[in-house]
């Protein structure tokens, strides 16, 4: 009975940590890049820089979430504190504060609602964008 109950109880702990472990890689993770910094973007003619997410590639397809920190997190926070109006500090972290924004943001959008910026976070997101350095307006990004 004690041998039963260590198997069951041994058993329950490896199927929680497999679970754990597939939940935090998450599909988008292997499929995509993380972001890593902060690049600029002109869509169109005579406009400013957009500032977006990048991965190290230099690829505008890539992800954020909680636990990243980099300058890909400050654009992204610049994004939801100037085209979404949320009170964030930007800082490069990626905290709760900033996935509730993002959420926020998400939600004004139309986009799937999971607190992590992905691909179609960055289609569906504004992004900001600027002039020399004064923040101006907020911008799509194109592909």
């Amino acid at each position: 009975m004690r041998i039963e109950l260590r198997v069951a109880a041994v058993t329950a702990a490896l199927l929680c940590a497999l679970a754990t472990t597939a939940v935090a890689a998450g599909p988008a993770a292997a499929a995509m890049p993380e972001c890593v910094y902060q690049g600029s973007h002109r869509p169109g003619t005579g406009g400013g820089a957009v500032w977006v997410p990048q991965a190290a590639n230099g690829s505008r397809h890539c992800w954020l979430r909680r636990g990243s920190k980099n300058s890909a997190v400050r654009a992204l926070q610049q994004a939801l504190k100037y085209c979404y109006s949320r009170d964030i500090v930007i800082d490069g972290s990626f905290g709760p504060k900033t996935e509730k924004a993002l959420r926020n943001a998400q939600y004004q959008a139309g986009a799937v609602i999971d607190g992590e910026y992905g691909e179609e976070s960055a289609r569906l997101l504004k992004m900001a964008s600027t002039t020399s350095t004064a923040w101006y307006d907020c911008a799509w990004q194109t592909f």
